[in-house]
């Protein structure tokens, strides 16, 4: 494995040719982590899963508190029982299915993302220190706030106001 090299802070002038990514800007309390990430692709893989599971369960638990619910008014919601939720909210359980993820989303009302993204993103994304930095709006919590672009009127380069929804 080749040496890492310190990394400087980010600027225009740190940008690369097109195809090659800008540099990133990571804490010194990241270095340790993505050293040990960087030795091999089975610490990479350990971390995915871990990450993958710890965020999982934390978000379940922060948007059910975010509710107001019990593990078994959120059960209730996804048509189980609360040792499953109870099982869900455990970040060392690590066996969701996206069907469970599917019921989750639709318990909370709100979407679901599930997308492969690079690991230096994972990695940044990973360190969200709060419960609220993992709440999530549900449906009819944003819905109020939505609004439309009407078509234009006859006067050219006029548009008519706004129409919220709700």
């Amino acid at each position: 494995m080749r040496p890492l090299k310190p990394l400087r802070p980010h600027t225009a002038a740190s940008q690369t040719s097109a195809g090659t990514p800008p540099r990133q800007l990571l804490s010194k309390s990241m270095e340790k982590t993505f050293r040990r990430l960087s030795s091999s692709l089975d610490e990479r893989d350990a971390y995915v899963q871990a990450e993958v599971a710890t965020a999982l369960a934390h978000q379940i638990r922060a948007i059910r508190m975010q509710r107001g619910w019990t593990q078994a008014e959120l059960a209730q919601r996804m048509g189980t029982r609360q040792h499953v939720v109870s099982r869900l909210e455990d970040p060392s359980y690590g066996r969701y299915t996206v069907q469970t993820l599917m019921q989750l989303s639709r318990a909370f009302d709100t979407g679901l993302q599930v997308r492969f993204v690079s690991l230096v993103t994972m990695f940044k994304d990973s360190f969200l220190p709060s419960h609220a930095q993992r709440a999530v709006s549900s449906f009819d919590e944003e819905a109020g706030a939505v609004e439309f672009e009407c078509e234009p009127e006859a006067g050219p380069g006029e548009l008519r106001p706004m129409v919220a929804v709700g």
